[in-house]
């Protein structure tokens, strides 16, 4: 192995001005796990079916360089620029939020099932050379074919200070899906670790050069990255370390968030670990190694002769290679600590250089600042705290400015130091402003005096309130169709619905058509959120009617002679020698409460539930009237009568 190779993996005491910065980070030896069983390994195809060509990018720039371009203040003398090598990476570290990683994601989804071949895929692909070609890098693009398939790989170049040195580090992602995937896992959050990667180091300067690759054709069998690898090698490219992401999006448990799989050199695990270690706070992942397996790009590049790893999370993605792998299933807070795990390693392996103003001047670094809360695009109401970090290289953070807009500057306050970097907090009123877009602009001076470049999130503001009413009568009957409906304003929609319906039935639609079987008086209670979380509630009352009366009927005895409660034959009028058993057909269509019967207005029986049959065994001669009379459980009645001959 060359010294080269050797010194890439021990971190150094620097002096970055009059001020020493110390650290002893511990390489540690780790021992390979056998991955899980559900990563597949691919079988790389073979190379010299390959076709290839590099198209140098030369797309006009479609957006504004990011202000961290102008990162280093000019001080004095710039023939007297000195360099000096820094281990202190937290400046470039605190830059990767949440939103850097999301902006990303959601860019390359939106693109929609990338695959190989599509249009979808060149489409991505050529937004990814555009974004490395608005940062200022070399880009080309390699346009390959195996058989049937062709795609593309993307490649960005910062070149090295070190005119000696020929080490090439490189950091590399695949940016195709499998069919009807969007793959915002599998891969775009990859992908997005390589953008976010470009976009914070291409403001800087290092001894050795990087290189920052984008392939296509991974689904298919590693196409893009079998050919790339290939041909660096037969070209004698000096790539020394190759750091793979693929799938560092999912945590479903707090054990899941602070691990991640390192699949491949011991020498890019041992590194990772000790910057999650030295840089406490920002990355904390404890780094699970693994066998170099074959299933992602940086296969290829061992088969080579290269030193390699893929990143890949801890607990494998349930949704990957479906339609389900979008970014509502990821986990970014987990993500973007991953994110600066693979970009401090890469940032220490290819050596920041921090110009050096002491003796003759020359240029000192900038400070640098963060907005991390809340994050670009979301939306925010009331009264809220703006939150973020601030770092710096060569001093200490002695402000943090902020600015709503294009109103005045305000401080900031510094609540906490951690470690090399201040975290602080902004108290924003939002109450007076007007609903829509608001910019959030951040700032940090350090003790020198020098400023960082400025920071901005734009954030929604929502500030008209959440209101719902409930549309519906106030009364309606049983088995119809009673019609209720939301009126809801304000917030930030779209509005999700939870009804509750007092009967035990749930509904979840903004307007919906019910019907209650049984009388009574219900609460109809109404839950409404919109997508910022805010919730309102509104409840009402109904009373359920029931008017249709019950039915009831003497079918015992009919037209006929009785003896003993035996029919003999027909007549023109009941009668009656004897006991009989008087039987009723009692109907409701919600419930009977009672029926009771009479004889010559005298009460006899009364029933609470069926069967309706009672026993005449009254002992008397002559004319009798039986009535009989229902009432059910809504208080409606219904009667019935007929006259009898009664002897004996």
């Amino acid at each position: 192995m060359k010294i080269e190779k050797l010194s890439a993996v021990i971190l150094i005491i620097v002096m970055i001005s009059s001020i020493s910065v110390t650290a002893n980070i511990e390489i540690k030896q780790n021992t390979f796990i056998d991955p899980p069983k559900k990563i597949e390994e691919k079988t790389l195809p073979d190379i010299t079916k390959f076709n290839s060509v590099w198209v140098n990018y030369t797309k006009n720039q479609t957006q504004e360089k990011d202000d961290f371009s102008d990162y280093y203040y000019l001080n004095q003398d710039q023939n007297t620029l000195q360099y000096a090598e820094s281990i202190d990476l937290t400046g470039l570290i605190i830059q990767i939020t949440e939103s850097t990683v999301i902006d990303y994601i959601q860019a390359l989804t939106d693109f929609g099932p990338r695959v190989t071949g599509s249009s979808a895929c060149y489409n991505a692909g050529d937004y990814i050379a555009n974004v490395f070609n608005t940062m200022g890098l070399d880009v080309r693009i390699q346009e390959w074919s195996y058989g049937s398939y062709h795609g593309n790989n993307i490649e960005a170049t910062l070149q090295g200070e070190n005119q000696t040195s020929n080490e090439v580090y490189l950091v590399c992602g695949h940016y195709d899906s499998v069919p009807g995937s969007p793959g915002a896992d599998d891969n775009a959050a990859g992908t997005a670790a390589v953008l976010a990667s470009a976009k914070i180091m291409s403001n800087y300067m290092f001894s050795h050069t990087v290189k920052f690759v984008a392939f296509s054709g991974e689904e298919q069998g590693l196409l893009g990255s079998s050919v790339y690898a290939a041909e660096a090698a037969s070209e004698g490219i000096n790539i020394i370390e190759v750091l793979n992401a693929d799938m560092i999006g999912y945590a479903e448990t707090d054990e899941d968030r602070h691990k991640i799989g390192i699949y491949g050199s011991t020498t890019i695990a041992s590194t990772s670990q000790a910057i999650s270690d030295f840089y406490t706070g920002l990355i904390d992942l404890t780094v699970i190694p693994h066998g170099a397996s074959a299933n992602s790009d940086h296969w290829p590049f061992i088969q080579n002769g290269y030193d390699a790893a893929m990143y890949h999370e801890y607990h494998f993605n349930p949704y990957y290679h479906s339609s389900q792998d979008t970014m509502d299933k990821m986990d970014f807070e987990y993500d973007s600590r991953v994110t600066r795990m693979i970009m401090g390693t890469l940032a220490n392996f290819s050596k920041l250089i921090i110009p050096d103003n002491g003796g003759g001047g020359g240029y000192i670094l900038r400070p640098s600042v963060n907005i991390e809360d809340p994050s670009n695009g979301e939306y925010v109401r009331g009264t809220i705290d703006i939150k973020g970090k601030a770092s710096d290289f060569n001093g200490y953070i002695k402000y943090v400015l902020v600015q709503i807009d294009d109103n005045n500057w305000d401080y900031a306050e510094i609540d906490q130091t951690q470690g090399s970097y201040i975290n602080w907090t902004y108290t924003w009123d939002t109450t007076q402003l007007d609903d829509g877009p608001h910019i959030i602009s951040a700032a940090s001076i350090n003790n020198h005096g020098a400023d960082s470049p400025t920071y901005y999130s734009e954030v929604n503001v929502v500030n008209e309130v959440l209101a719902t009413d409930i549309i519906m009568p106030d009364q309606g009957n049983i088995n119809e169709m009673i019609t209720i409906q939301s009126f809801t304003i304000g917030g930030l929609p779209p509005y999700n619905f939870t009804w509750n319906l007092g009967d035990e039935t749930t509904e979840y639609e903004q307007n919906i058509i019910h019907t209650y079987t049984y009388p009574g008086e219900y609460k109809v209670e109404l839950t409404v959120k919109d997508t910022m979380n805010n919730s309102v509630y509104a409840s009402k009352n109904i009373v359920i009617l029931d008017e249709i009366p019950p039915i009831i009927s003497i079918i015992n005895p009919g037209n006929a002679l009785y003896l003993n409660n035996n029919e003999l034959f027909a007549l023109k009028t009941p009668i009656i020698v004897g006991d009989i058993d008087i039987v009723l057909d009692v109907t409701d269509n919600i419930g009977i409460s009672y029926v009771k019967i009479y004889v010559n207005n005298q009460e006899k029986f009364t029933f609470t539930d069926s069967p309706y049959v009672w026993t005449w065994d009254e002992k008397m001669f002559g004319k009798a009237t039986i009535d009989v009379l229902v009432f059910d459980i809504s208080g409606n009645k219904a009667d019935d009568t007929i006259d009898v001959w009664k002897f004996f």
